[in-house]
């Protein structure tokens, strides 16, 4: 990698120093208050006051001394000085929904718009609880496919990673996939104001081996956490040849954050998420569709498997919709309706379905786009008893 026009950043509250430009602003003026390096609200905090209050630090002063603005604009005045970026330059931040980083980044985005005459774009990533380890382990999640949809798609010879701001962790994590990616990761070390550029170290993950373990990988994820001594000897064996992919704490076996990103990426969904299955009907229906139509169908198969995955059980009658009519309310249906997509530009969506949420299979037993040929056989009953699911359509699904 010799030069760069594409830099992902992270971002974190260093910008709030106080010895640097506006993190001593802030403090003088009495703007914010301090928790340690954390900014904290005042009760009266005035946003837009605060923001007219730093946009009166210029550009000189700035470019005065470039050192002091915060680690995230230092890493790209290293970057400079070095002769290492070229126009035109995109910059992406990447931070926290914290209160300090939300702020940070406010005015990160246009100072560095206006002295380094980058493209710039902040990506927000939520959920990241650094006090509570299962909210955290769902936040580094969240993290990491935002990271991925990111990086993925660009050119690592010109395109860099930099971890300089946030929590820790992000740094860990981020660098991890950044590397499983070929993407070079580049490190301030602040005090001195000197930056190091890492070049990735290929690695491989066996794809065959998450493909053999994708039932186990399933149910953990599924599940959360799993007691040691419920494992097959196989599956302990998996878990300790793979240390990266789980976490263990006494007798408990868990997906670790990198672990649940891998395993739900694009790559991988397929084998270890929702799996489908359906009837003839079912199959030869999504088959005979094309173009607008058939993405419709498949997308709202999708979009009922993700609502059954965060379905609490209780009555719902968009998924519960056979308890809308008469005919159907003194009989027990061995499938459940769901009620779709209603706007007729292409069709309907009706479908008889039944879930494992254990074991994560969605049975789809009979499916309708044609709402006049629905509404005359749904009075019947029609796919909702019979069982005729037999066919495995889960590759077709994420095959769209």
């Amino acid at each position: 990698m010799k030069q760069i026009n594409n830099l992902v950043i992270t971002c974190g509250i260093s910008f709030f120093g106080r010895n640097n430009l506006y993190g001593k602003r802030t403090d003088e003026k009495k703007l914010l208050r301090f928790e340690g390096t954390n900014p904290v609200p005042h009760p009266d905090f005035d946003a837009e006051r605060w923001k007219k209050e730093m946009a009166t630090i210029s550009q000189q002063e700035r470019l005065r001394s470039p050192k002091k603005i915060s680690a995230e604009y230092s890493a790209l005045y290293a970057l400079q000085k070095m002769g290492r970026l070229y126009s035109p330059l995109y910059v992406t931040l990447v931070h926290t929904d914290s209160f300090g980083a939300r702020l940070a980044v406010e005015i990160l985005k246009t100072i560095i718009k206006e002295d380094f005459e980058a493209s710039v774009e902040v990506i927000e990533t939520k959920d990241f609880n650094v006090e509570h380890p299962q909210l955290l382990k769902n936040g580094i999640s969240i993290y990491l496919k935002n990271l991925l949809g990111i990086l993925r798609g660009n050119d690592p010879s010109y395109t860099a990673f930099a971890p300089i701001g946030g929590y820790k962790v992000m740094m860990a994590y981020g660098s991890l996939l950044a590397n499983l990616l070929n993407f070079p990761t580049l490190y301030l070390h602040e005090d001195a104001q000197v930056l190091h550029v890492i070049p990735a170290i290929p690695f491989q993950i066996d794809r065959d081996i998450i493909v053999e373990n994708a039932q186990f990988l399933r149910k953990i994820n599924n599940l959360e956490v799993l007691e040691s001594g419920s494992l097959s000897e196989d599956e302990m064996r998996f878990v300790e040849a793979f240390p990266f992919l789980f976490e263990k704490a006494d007798d408990l076996v868990s997906i670790s954050p990198f672990g649940r990103f891998l395993i739900e990426s694009p790559d991988y969904l397929q084998y270890v998420g929702v799996q489908y299955r359906g009837s003839a009907q079912v199959r030869d229906l999504i088959n005979g569709l094309k173009g607008r139509q058939r993405k419709m169908v498949i997308d709202q198969m999708k979009i009922l498997a993700s609502k059954l995955l965060s379905w609490d059980g209780r009555y719902d009658g968009n998924l519960m919709h056979e308890t809308d009519f008469t005919t159907l309310k003194k009989q027990k249906p061995t499938f459940h309706l769901y009620k779709g997509k209603s706007s007729w530009g292409d069709g309907v969506f009706r479908c008889a379905w039944r879930f494992d949420r254990e074991n994560l299979l969605l049975d789809v037993n009979y499916l309708w786009i044609d709402h006049d040929l629905y509404e005359k056989e749904i009075k019947e009953g029609k796919g909702l008893f019979e069982n005729r699911v037999k066919y495995d359509l889960t590759s077709l699904i994420y095959g769209e």
